[in-house]
């Protein structure tokens, strides 16, 4: 099944992403583009990590997990180079997570 396209994701997209999701982020460029991801599993961190390992180039890995983890939007987001560059720094922003904190005993 094909992901949406920029113009196809409408209000009750979002609202259907989100009730299978949870937690829906929207990335958009200065340009204008947009794409929206969930959070990633554990599993596509992994893959991710193993990517950036095999390559040893940290953008691999952030191409593996954009493209694991959108649901739709414009594709040249996670297709050509200038914009991975700049999505890279945001995509820890996708994750679903509860902070926590330490206490020395």
């Amino acid at each position: 099944m094909a992901k949406p396209t920029i113009e196809q994701v409408t209000p009750e997209v979002i609202a259907a992403w989100k009730k299978q999701f949870g937690k829906i982020t929207k990335y958009k460029t200065t340009d204008g583009r947009a794409v929206f991801f969930r959070s990633p599993s554990r599993q596509e961190i992994s893959a991710s990590e193993a990517a950036r390992q095999e390559s040893g180039e940290g953008i691999t890995a952030n191409e593996v997990l954009a493209k694991a983890t959108s649901l739709g939007g414009d594709v040249e987001i996670l297709s050509e180079d200038k914009y991975l560059y700049g999505l890279g720094k945001h995509l820890l922003k996708v994750f679903e997570k509860v902070e926590g904190e330490t206490e020395e005993l």
